[in-house]
């Protein structure tokens, strides 16, 4: 037979093809490792804008109602009935729950921006993404009590109760979600900014789920 045909075939070595590992957003691992920068500006987009547009939204409101009605207590319509002597009990406690909730909002602002870079990408997102249909969802509300004064209608009001529901519920969530990180999460945290944080996340929620979705509504009718 051929000699060829007898040859043994060379035997080739392969060596195992390594592609250099990409760069992918581990969502288990803390963001303050892969992106720190990006965390508080998703903090930021989430709360502090929509936040300032919010009290945009009201500054207009009041001037709006003060110009239009100087004679039938302008802005102070937004207070419905609870302007009546009888509910002055109610309408102070709802001041110094306003007060409460406003003083509350900071340092809960400062334990979001502080645990931001030290939790996950999902819970971040998570936390984040609540508070901002929030405040999409309070934009809502002072252009309809605007319009409801200037025309009642049954329709409307029932839409003003609606959002008052929807942000209450997201604010809700949202105070959840926030308050439930646990310490191990954040090492980094002190006590003392933790307790803060959870407890003027707590009133800020409370107020808005309770005082402004259920209470406040009947006296606006």
């Amino acid at each position: 037979g051929s000699s060829l045909s007898q040859a043994p075939f060379p035997q080739t070595r392969y060596r195992r093809c390594r592609l250099p590992p990409r760069r992918v957003l581990d969502m288990d691992r803390p963001l303050m490792e892969q992106n720190s920068a990006g965390a508080w500006k998703m903090v930021a987009a989430s709360y502090l804008i929509p936040g300032i547009v919010l009290m945009g939204t009201y500054v207009w409101g009041i001037v709006t109602l003060n110009d239009q009605y100087p004679d039938d207590d302008g802005a102070m319509q937004l207070w419905g009935r609870l302007r009546e002597p009888v509910h002055s009990v109610l309408l102070n406690l709802y001041f110094v729950c306003i007060g409460l909730a406003t003083v509350g909002y900071f340092p809960s602002l400062a334990y979001s921006l502080r645990v931001a870079s030290e939790i996950s990408p999902k819970t971040l997102r998570t936390i984040c993404g609540l508070a901002l249909c929030y405040y999409l969802s309070e934009w809502l509300w002072m252009p309809m009590c605007v319009a409801y004064i200037g025309e009642k209608s049954s329709t409307l009001y029932l839409l003003i109760r609606l959002n008052l529901l929807t942000s209450g519920i997201l604010v809700v969530f949202w105070a959840y979600f926030l308050c439930s990180i646990p310490a191990s999460a954040a090492p980094g945290i002190g006590s003392v900014l933790r307790n803060l944080g959870r407890a003027g996340t707590c009133m800020f929620a409370l107020h808005c789920a309770v005082l402004d979705a259920i209470v406040w509504p009947p006296f606006f009718r």
